[in-house]
């Protein structure tokens, strides 16, 4: 329904109802007397329409049951932006168009709302607000749609989706939580690349807020107390090394990114939260690829390292033998199979990308035989490849030079890396034809080896191995963006497209983009999670115990806000020495081994198939592959410490998996409590993946008193199966 009026009235008593007519059991939305109530059952949000000051606000956000309201007594001003320079907020110069309920994919409900600017407004704008509910949640997910009424082109920047103001200021009682909501800090914040979810919590209170941004890598922006008690979610500012700009065309409609905001209560830190129904809304409706894809990698095996490009038919065919012996279930080819028309014997892989095609020295009967022979062996294969680097020796570009990415000066830019060994290479720009030149290449490798793995590995918009980041991004005159600043958003959205048709076209392709190709040192986020199934997130060569640690840490760091099998770990050698000790670390997220299996005894080959085979059964059982929780009492991996993790299937309760491992701590012995599981049913705890019954309890028992871990050797750990009677 819609609710318009030329001058809008103050005694506008039009009622409606938002949300039952999408069958829910009680309506998500009302909105009456220029009020519009989003309520669940799990959070209320009451958005009010001033006519008199045109502003329409936020003024209550609260928990059922709980009369206490997250927000402060003077409301924020929802939304902010600039339009060529000037501030519109929600709190002056709008009329309300229309509200009309909503229903979206994965039961979100909730109300769209249409402003469009009058009075004192500075731009000819139209601004559709989307709020989603979900159910059971207390979770509010929001976006704003553009529209530029103007008869000229304007430019947009310095967007906040969400700017509300918080009911506390900044204090040392209020500990706001960045980098993946795990690092403490005190005093105003403001967020990078690295904060796709982050917490304000109240020691005092203990209560707090979560704050989810789905922006795309550097473009995200959160802040906490900036201005006395603002919080805000939305996109880079203008003032910003890298500040989002996007250039809106007479008539032009553009949707931002979404935010998300989730209040929680009675609790002593933001755990609960991150890890109850933060979790249960990612896993469930924010749409992770993850989630969807059946065949997804459990226990794989990649060629880079200690091979390189160093590889061969005859070698890539004795590797697969020999992770097929070790139980690995995805064999991926990486870097050196391909070559440009042009390429020189033995030339480096990184001189040899743009044409893509199969390097005939090394695998002069091309690559289906080698992969039909991984199929065979019962593996899925995978394949490396670039999403947006040419060699300019390649014929891509010589024939098309327009597609690279420019510089300041007009010159072909690798943002990548600037050393002198890379001086050849360039990044492509997506924005231009490289983009069906690129998805072709990919589809034809995909279609005619049968992928059922895609590695897009290098930058395609920033660079981990730069540090020069004012030039990032694409300067090119003559590319469909105007500007390095509007490039830098539509580029990344090119790259979600691209990765969206090739799995319409290859459903059971898996797709890993990355940190590289996101742009940074171990950078991954939401809204790359529901384009790409995971992200080689981290280089580790170091073999155990120090390995095992920084597998862990990694691990650890990003799981409050990413989903465990959208990471993958990286680096660690079959053929490094304590095996048990190494998978049991890697078990966290997904297993992904390297080196050489060849050197490994006949007895190293049967431990890894009994690993494979353990976790498979155990996975099967509990599909716990979606879940990861913190371990009660065990904090970040350190050295000298204990750590551990769960990983709890918290929608059947039947179990999953606990890990526990001393790293060089002086303490020999622990007891491990396990939370999330039925309390009255039985549970046994196994030790895996030959171990015997270590325990068997209640859940209420093993979250009471839980069950006690020795380890001997100062640098040693073990994963458990907890499993439901």
């Amino acid at each position: 329904m819609k609710t318009t009026s030329g001058s809008y009235c103050i005694g506008l008593v039009l009622c409606v109802l938002l949300g039952a007519s999408h069958g829910a059991e009680a309506p998500v939305g009302r909105w009456s007397n220029n009020t519009l109530v989003l309520d669940n059952g799990a959070v209320l949000r009451k958005i009010v329409y001033d006519a008199k000051k045109r502003a329409f606000r936020t003024a209550e956000l609260k928990l059922a049951g709980d009369d206490f309201n997250f927000l402060g007594r003077s409301p924020g001003p929802e939304f902010s932006f600039e339009i060529d320079g000037k501030v519109c907020r929600g709190d002056s110069g709008w009329e309300v168009a229309s509200v009309t309920p909503v229903a979206a994919q994965r039961d979100g409900q909730g109300a769209a709302v249409v402003l469009r600017s009058a009075g004192a407004n500075p731009a000819k704008i139209e601004v559709a607000i989307e709020y989603l509910l979900y159910p059971k949640l207390p979770v509010i997910r929001k976006k704003l749609t553009l529209k530029n009424l103007a008869d000229k082109e304007v430019k947009l920047e310095s967007l906040d989706v969400e700017n509300l103001r918080y009911y506390a200021r900044t204090g040392d009682a209020i500990h706001v939580y960045g980098n993946y909501a795990r690092r403490a800090r005190v005093g105003e914040f403001v967020g990078d690349r690295y904060d796709t979810l982050v917490a304000a919590h109240d020691l005092t209170r203990r209560r707090g807020i979560a704050l989810g941004n789905e922006a795309p890598g550097y473009l995200k922006r959160t802040t906490m107390f900036i201005d006395g008690s603002d919080l805000t979610v939305g996109l880079t500012h203008q003032d910003q090394v890298l500040p989002f700009r996007k250039w809106l065309k007479p008539g032009e409609t553009w949707e931002s990114t979404w935010a998300f905001i989730c209040p929680y209560a009675d609790a002593p830190g933001p755990e609960k939260a991150l890890f109850g129904p933060v979790a249960d809304f990612v896993r469930r409706h924010l749409g992770i690829r993850a989630a969807e894809l059946q065949g997804k990698p459990q226990f794989a095996y990649n060629t880079w390292s200690p091979f390189k490009d160093r590889i061969s038919e005859s070698l890539i065919l004795e590797l697969a033998e020999g992770a097929a012996a070790c139980g690995a279930k995805d064999f991926q080819i990486d870097a050196g199979w391909h070559r440009n028309d042009a390429s020189p014997a033995n030339a480096p892989w990184w001189s040899c990308m743009g044409d893509y095609l199969v390097d005939e020295k090394k695998f002069p009967r091309g690559l289906n035989p080698v992969f039909a022979r991984v199929r065979e062996l019962g593996m899925r294969p995978g394949l490396w490849m670039s999403l947006a680097t040419m060699s300019q020796t390649s014929r891509a570009f010589r024939e098309h030079p327009e597609w690279a990415i420019r510089d300041r000066q007009g010159r072909p830019s690798y943002v990548h890396d600037d050393r002198s060994l890379f001086q050849d290479n360039c990044n492509a720009c997506l924005t231009t034809g490289w983009y069906d030149h690129v998805k072709a290449a990919m589809a034809k490798q995909i279609g005619e080896n049968g992928l059922k793995y895609l590695k897009i590995d290098i930058a395609m918009i920033t660079g981990a191995y730069r540090f020069d980041e004012e030039n990032f991004g694409c300067f090119a005159k003559d590319h469909p963006h105007k500007d390095r600043e509007e490039s830098l958003l539509m580029i990344y959205r090119r790259a979600w497209q691209l990765f969206d048709e090739l799995h319409a076209a290859f459903p059971e392709l898996y797709i890993d983009l990355t940190f590289e190709a996101a742009g940074d040192w171990q950078l991954i986020d939401l809204d790359q999670c529901k384009h790409a199934h995971g992200n080689w997130l981290h280089n580790c060569y170091d073999p155990p115990p120090i390995g095992c640690l920084r597998q862990r840490n990694v691990g650890w760091w990003v799981s409050p806000a990413i989903p465990a099998p959208a990471v993958l770990l990286g680096c660690m050698k079959m053929d490094n020495p304590q095996l048990d000790f190494m998978v049991g670390s890697l078990a966290g997220t997904v297993p992904l081994m390297l080196g050489d299996p060849r050197k490994l005894s006949a007895e190293q080959k049967a431990r890894y198939r009994q690993w494979s085979a353990w976790l498979d059964r155990a996975r099967e059982k509990h599909d716990y592959a979606l879940f990861r929780q913190d371990l009660p009492e065990f904090g970040e991996p350190l050295e000298g410490a204990w750590d551990g993790w769960q990983r709890i299937n918290t929608d059947t309760r039947s179990g999953g998996l606990v890990g526990v491992f001393r790293q060089g701590s002086l303490d020999a012995q622990r007891i491990v409590h396990v939370v999330r599981l039925d309390p009255d049913r039985i549970y046994r705890v196994r030790r895996g993946p030959d171990g015997g019954e270590v325990a068997k309890l209640s859940g209420k028992e093993l979250e009471s008193r839980g069950f006690s871990v020795q380890f001997e050797q100062p640098y040693d750990g073990a994963v458990f199966e907890i499993d439901r009677e």
